[in-house]
């Protein structure tokens, strides 16, 4: 999948511009079924997150964690007052 940029510049490219799907594709520098693809389609495609996994988020150790940094934020900003 192509960079979420990239994606609106083609669809920029061929509905505010008129660009034809090869002038893209070289303009870009791209396959022309990959201009193609981004330019015709009606949806913009979502990013997808990745859920996070590991021990840390499996066993709640990213709460501990963090409650131990933000305690730490908290002891710096009250030596230094």
């Amino acid at each position: 999948m192509l960079a979420m940029p990239i994606v609106h510049t083609i669809k920029i490219l061929r509905n505010e511009k008129s660009f034809s799907i090869n002038k893209i594709a070289n303009t870009l520098n791209i396959a022309w079924t990959t201009a193609k693809k981004y330019a015709d389609e009606e949806q913009v495609p979502q990013e997808k997150q990745k859920a996070r996994t590991g021990m840390m988020y499996d066993e709640d150790w990213g709460a501990i964690v963090s409650d131990w940094l933000g305690g730490r934020e908290a002891k710096e900003k009250a030596t230094q007052e």
